[in-house]
């Protein structure tokens, strides 16, 4: 039975081992130190592979602070909340950081978005009597017409 040459080979590999360390050593300090404006700038990098108009609209109503590891983020509904956790933004965010171990707690916070409508201001419809009165504001000839046609509403 031939002999192989070991030695070779563990040479070699120990040469490949410490080949990929130097190159994520290489690559992890090329990363951008985490604070706010390079979380900023990775967000719009995100946000801005998204073509949904849907999803692009929700994640104008996202706002971030950071803090050392941290990030607190902040959305005025529960569903741009469910959006933003699909979206797998804060998947790995810890490899496009040197930082490790980077947190995040999204929290609804309503006051921080008062031009945020989400629907939930529903104008409730309007009676007969009440369209009725908002046409003759806008055409009083309407009123002469109803009282020369005798018409009168129902109750």
């Amino acid at each position: 039975m031939p002999k192989l040459n070991t030695i070779g080979v563990t040479s070699d590999l120990d040469g490949l081992i410490s080949s990929i360390k130097e190159k994520e050593e290489a690559k992890q300090q090329s990363l951008p130190d985490f604070d706010a404006s390079a979380l900023e700038e990775d967000w719009n990098t995100f946000r801005s592979k998204i073509s949904a108009k849907s999803v692009i609209a929700a994640f104008k109503h996202v706002e971030f602070t950071s803090d050392g590891n941290s990030i607190q983020v902040f959305v005025p509904t529960e569903r741009i909340k469910e959006v933003l956790l699909d979206s797998n933004y804060f998947v790995d965010i810890s490899a496009r950081f040197k930082q490790e171990n980077i947190s995040h707690q999204i929290s609804i916070d309503k006051e921080r978005f008062p031009d945020y409508d989400d629907g939930g201001n529903q104008v409730k419809p309007k009676t007969d009597m009440e369209k009725y009165q908002e046409m003759v504001k806008k055409n009083p000839a309407l009123e002469q017409l109803r009282k020369k046609l005798d018409l009168e509403f129902d109750q």
